[in-house]
């Protein structure tokens, strides 16, 4: 399962690539995610395949539970953060680059 963003770095949403899946399979994954880590996502097909794609208002919880896992040279994968417009929260207070 890969991950990516929006190319534009404009949006937050993030895309699990999840084409090896059933429509079945992706929809329990994100109830599962909803339920247990309270990301919105939902059901988007790629090329006819299913992708869980999570809205860009759950961007800063995403970080909040991937971030001490994120190695830096992986970190120029994902959007920048917010601008104050659109929240007050920057990275979590612990997000730290592995190296």
């Amino acid at each position: 399962m890969g991950i990516s963003t929006a190319s534009s770095n404009k949006g937050k949403g993030i895309v699990f690539n999840t084409h090896s899946f059933t429509e079945a399979e992706v929809r329990q994954m994100c109830i599962e995610l909803e339920a247990k880590f309270g990301l919105a996502c939902w059901l988007k097909l790629n090329k006819g395949k299913p992708t869980i794609a999570i809205s860009g208002s759950s961007f800063e919880r995403f970080l909040d539970l991937t971030s001490p896992f994120i190695f830096a040279t992986m970190r120029a994968k994902l959007p920048s953060p917010r601008s104050a417009r659109q929240t007050h929260k920057k990275y979590p207070p612990h997000f730290k680059l592995m190296t």
